[in-house]
């Protein structure tokens, strides 16, 4: 999950550095406002904490697609080289990278709408 803030001078998003589970725990730590200063224009200033919003972590899409994919070739290679054949195997060694893939991804979405949705 990665936190951002548009810049009120350029319109820019602006990552924020700082994780927290939603802006409750986020207020507690910074106060109402948080001085971000924008990369590309420079400008600092105090943002509201309600302006800050969550947005999904590629990276750790990525990961978890390239975890499953690489689970899926070491069940199919240590299936062969046992000699294990069957449909039913082979939908399994399918079926578990998937679930796990879809798992990761529901709980990151859990996360997002959590944050987005609490407001101070």
């Amino acid at each position: 999950m990665k936190l951002s803030v548009i810049c009120s001078n350029c319109k820019n998003e602006i990552p924020v550095g700082v994780n927290a589970p939603d802006l409750g725990i986020l207020r507690v730590e910074y106060g109402e406002t948080i001085n971000i200063e924008c990369r590309k224009c420079e400008n600092r200033k105090d943002y509201i904490i309600n302006r800050i919003y969550a947005t999904g972590n590629p990276f750790a899409t990525l990961v978890t697609f390239f975890i499953s994919l690489g689970l899926v070739f070491v069940f199919t290679f240590v299936a062969s080289f046992i000699g294990i054949n069957g449909v039913y195997f082979y939908g399994s060694i399918g079926g578990i990278p998937l679930l796990i893939f879809a798992t990761v991804q529901a709980s990151q979405k859990r996360k997002l709408r959590i944050f987005n949705s609490y407001r101070v």
